[in-house]
């Protein structure tokens, strides 16, 4: 294939479900690339996890680094994931990323944060949230401009679905399973088998989706072991398409991922987010949904089987698919015009 060479830089490789559509989305819209993953020239996943000279033989392998989406920005962490200054040798192009300030504010990270978004070398930043611009024009200054566009998932051409039957789509991530002690673990799974009962007493057909592949798709499906609700019927797949679909198969749904209810939403269907880190505020701010907000130990869980609760009406999925493509354009339109041909 002929066409300039991308580095692309992100969460990628664990089979994490959001993140793996990245990458689908962005080969779908960014014409005449072709993308280089740092696994395939350093052997490592991670930037942090390789050597200064590793990453330094990565830049030299492309013309271009594309660097995106999600949380990439962690503002709270001692350690940085992919604002390397060995990086800034060549063009730099952030999207799609978001602001994880839920995690803290550590002075040394953000400090390594402006030195890297102020050089020369970045052309781009596109962000998926109002709250993340604002967050880096405050505390970062970058040089060039901040855009902000809705999350790239939301760009998606979804596969069309026959949502036959009534079904309750629960959506729960490793950490679910083991991150949470004991204690924290029965009350979570004595929530969710409330709601489960309830919705099977309506007619609700009870679905475990495993929404990861890859890695992450074994540890998630040992997790999901821990949820022992009679009955429910677990979904899984390699195939990101069939993952997708099977959201899109649902009536309602209970996730404690955030492209779980980033595609539920786009497919106009109900749901109800068990998380209230940043990202998953800013999107149902957005959206003009805060209610769909609640927490692992809500018992408002219990309402959402409500036939009153409004879907997401299509002029608000229109919006955001819109103005997500148009931020997909507007970075190949960049990048085209920086890579000519």
């Amino acid at each position: 294939m002929n066409g300039y060479k991308l580095g692309l830089l992100g969460y990628y490789g664990f089979g994490n479900y959001g993140d793996e559509l990245f990458k689908v989305i962005f080969e779908q819209y960014l014409t005449n690339v072709k993308f280089v993953h740092f696994q395939e020239v350093t052997g490592v996943m991670k930037g942090f996890h390789a050597t200064s000279e590793m990453r330094q033989n990565f830049v030299d392998s492309v013309d271009g680094i594309l660097i995106g989406g999600g949380d990439l920005i962690r503002t709270g962490y001692q350690k940085i994931n992919y604002w390397f200054p060995e990086y800034l040798s060549k063009p730099i192009f952030i999207h799609g990323v978001g602001v994880a300030s839920w995690l803290g504010f550590n002075q040394e990270t953000v400090e390594k944060i402006s030195k890297f978004f102020q050089h020369k070398n970045v052309k781009h930043i596109g962000v998926r949230d109002i709250e993340s611009k604002k967050w880096l024009e405050k505390h970062i200054r970058p040089r060039c401009s901040v855009y902000f566009y809705p999350d790239l998932v939301c760009a998606l051409d979804l596969p069309k679905v026959n949502c036959t039957e009534k079904a309750l789509g629960i959506i729960t991530r490793k950490q679910i399973g083991q991150a949470l002690n004991e204690n924290q673990r029965t009350k979570t799974n004595q929530l969710l088998n409330k709601v489960c009962y309830a919705a099977e007493k309506q007619g609700f057909e009870i679905r475990q989706i495993i929404l990861s592949n890859g890695l992450t798709a074994q540890e998630e499906l040992d997790a999901a072991k821990l949820f022992n609700f009679p009955g429910k019927i677990i979904k899984s797949s390699q195939d990101l398409s069939d993952l997708t679909k099977y959201i899109g198969e649902c009536s309602l749904i209970i996730s404690t991922k955030f492209h779980g209810c980033v595609v539920a939403s786009m497919y106009g269907i109900l749901a109800i987010t068990l998380n209230k880190t940043n990202k998953f505020i800013n999107f149902y701010r957005m959206i003009e949904r805060e209610e769909l907000l609640a927490s692992i130990h809500n018992e408002y869980l219990l309402d959402v089987l409500s036939p009153y609760i409004a879907k997401i009406p299509t002029l608000t999925r229109n919006w955001l698919k819109e103005n997500a493509r148009k931020g997909l354009l507007d970075l190949n339109n960049k990048l085209t015009t920086h890579f000519p041909q």
